[in-house]
């Protein structure tokens, strides 16, 4: 959040996750983080969970967003370091 390279972070949990790893079936409980930022800023948001995440490979994927009003998009685009005004 202070380095502006996301616009809002939600965080649902906790939540049961079942996933092989290592050849394993674990069990943990986790977090569920919907994070709000834009395309361009994708590699330097995976950098920082990353670095600040314990496992070894955290989930993190890209949902596109499809469409969204003028007003939420350029919210988004006014609280991340990038400006590309719509």
């Amino acid at each position: 959040m202070e380095a502006r390279l996301v616009a809002c972070v939600q965080i649902t949990g906790s939540i049961t996750s079942i996933y092989r790893w290592k050849g394993k079936v674990e069990n943990a409980q986790e977090w569920l983080c919907l994070i709000k930022t834009q395309d361009d800023l994708f590699k330097k948001v995976e950098a920082a969970i990353k670095k600040m995440h314990p496992y070894e490979t955290p989930e993190i994927i890209a949902v596109p967003i499809v469409k969204g009003s003028k007003e939420y998009l350029n919210w988004l685009d006014d609280e991340t370091v990038n400006k590309i005004k719509l």
